[in-house]
């Protein structure tokens, strides 16, 4: 996968600054793609959040390849960056990503870029948190009516029920509640007609997000998506269709008077679910509980798993008329 490989790259950039290395090594993330580095995208802390690649001269004529890919990267937890990091996915939970200088210097780039060689030559690719800034990103261009190809690598989205529920029956009746309180909540706060028509702008534009089943950090798109059906063939997508307009705490914050933008309201998408998992790494000892929760964890949230030949599942499209 092209685009998780120049993620990887801007991961590699920031590790290089913060251990004062040569970046001579790195190229080979979007060298072998036919890429060339043009510039980093640095965040306040001067820390390389993102990376503007632009697609060498050579191969211009390549089938269907950009000629030019933002990519940005997730959280590193490292001394110097990890207080900023942290912040930005704060920011996140908490729907404020918008506010942030960080999405700011991102939009610029991509709308710079758009204006250089149109809406159709530019992609965007993200992990986790870079995933969740390249939707914000998307989200604001299909909202202007430009539709830019997204790859989002594990976006932040918690499950409320996943690992919580381990029946389907009970699963899908906290689902049921959770979607008539937000149905209900969105028709009683302000705005509510404004946020319909906003939502409906973004039904044609269709990112490309790549999820684990076992990563809780984004598992919550599957049953975003997949849930509409089950509501469907009980009868209440009326009530469902209102619901994935909206977010409880979202509405919340709205009644407060209080600036919000919920990433995963996203009406129209492709999703990839990865079933693949090795279950750990074969050993006599077996690690403690601690242990093997972290590497299950980095395995399933880990941006390696997408370039990986191991790789197995399917797309599923989902489409909001």
């Amino acid at each position: 996968m092209i685009s998780a490989c120049l993620v990887q790259g801007v991961y590699n950039l920031e590790h290089d600054r913060l251990q004062n290395r040569q970046e001579a090594h790195d190229s080979q993330w979007w060298d072998s793609f036919h890429f060339q580095l043009r510039r980093k995208l640095e965040d306040t802390d001067k820390s390389v959040s993102g990376c503007i690649y632009e697609l060498k001269s050579s191969h211009r004529s390549t089938r269907n390849a950009p000629k030019i890919v933002i990519a940005f990267r997730g959280t590193i937890l490292k001394s110097r960056i990890m207080f900023q990091d942290l912040k930005m996915n704060l920011k996140t939970f908490c729907y404020e990503l918008h506010t942030t200088p960080r999405f700011q210097l991102a939009v610029d780039a991509v709308v710079s870029a758009v204006g250089e060689v149109g809406v159709g030559n530019v992609w965007l690719a993200g992990h986790s948190l870079g995933s969740a800034l390249a939707l914000l990103v998307g989200k604001s261009m299909a909202k202007r009516d430009r539709h830019i190809k997204t790859f989002l690598f594990n976006p932040p989205f918690l499950s409320l029920s996943e690992g919580r529920f381990t029946n389907d029956v009970l699963k899908n009746t906290f689902h049921v509640v959770h979607s008539v309180a937000a149905a209900g909540l969105s028709v009683l706060v302000k705005g509510h007609k404004d946020r319909q028509d906003q939502f409906a702008r973004l039904s044609n534009w269709k990112p490309l997000l790549f999820v684990n089943k076992k990563d809780h950090i984004c598992s919550g798109y599957i049953e975003y998506f997949r849930s509409r059906i089950m509501m469907e063939k009980i009868g209440l997508q009326k009530i469902e269709r209102t619901a994935t307009m909206n977010s409880l705490k979202g509405l919340i914050k709205v009644a407060s008077r209080k600036e919000s933008e919920p990433l995963h309201l996203i009406p129209s998408a492709k999703l990839f679910v990865n079933r693949f998992s090795n279950g750990g790494a074969s050993s006599s000892r077996k690690p403690c509980p601690v242990q093997q929760w972290y590497s299950d964890f980095r395995e399933a949230h880990g941006i390696q798993q997408w370039w990986s030949p191991d790789v197995s599942g399917e797309f599923e499209e989902f489409s909001f008329n």
